[in-house]
């Protein structure tokens, strides 16, 4: 007949073994993300001054990126080649387009009041918003950590220099 000891050990065991995979699960998936933390280069052409709103969200698995033209002129964003779009908004499919791919960047052309959802395979560490239109333009940012259920909304204004969030 087992002793005690050897019967509790064995719970223990069967207990502690799944948190044990876990927390090396946890902890992989940790430095995966770490190691796939990018940069994020964003241009915006525009003619007159505009505003551009931007929500990124991160989280394991999930990068979210969502801009909307909130102007009455088209704008024309420049984003890393390897985000895929996901969804259109305000606007019909069709007057969204792209120019082909191009120093790993494409540009979209953004139509008035139109909003464009894109995903990421990488986990964005910085954001650097470039300007080169040297017009004033107002970029409302709204930054959504789902791991601790945050979020952040800020305005900014962005002209000359290039201008970066984390």
């Amino acid at each position: 007949m087992p002793s005690m000891l050897t019967r509790h050990s064995a719970i223990a065991a069967i207990t502690i073994l799944p948190l044990v995979g876990w927390a090396a699960y946890a902890a992989a998936s940790h430095t995966l993300e770490q190691r796939t933390l990018k940069n994020v280069e964003i241009g915006v052409e525009h003619a007159l001054p505009a505003t551009l709103s931007l929500t990124a969200s991160r989280g394991k698995g999930q990068q979210l990126m969502d801009i909307t033209n909130d102007n009455n002129e088209i704008l024309f964003v420049s984003v890393p080649e390897e985000w895929r779009r996901t969804e259109v908004r305000n606007v019909p499919l069709a007057t969204i387009t792209a120019d082909d791919a191009s120093l790993g960047f494409r540009r979209w052309h953004l139509p008035p009041k139109a909003g464009l959802g894109f995903t990421s395979a990488h986990a964005w560490k910085s954001i650097t918003f470039h300007n080169p239109s040297g017009i004033a333009l107002k970029l409302r940012v709204t930054t959504v950590d789902l791991e601790r259920d945050t979020a952040e909304h800020d305005v900014y204004l962005v002209k000359d220099e290039p201008f970066e969030i984390h």
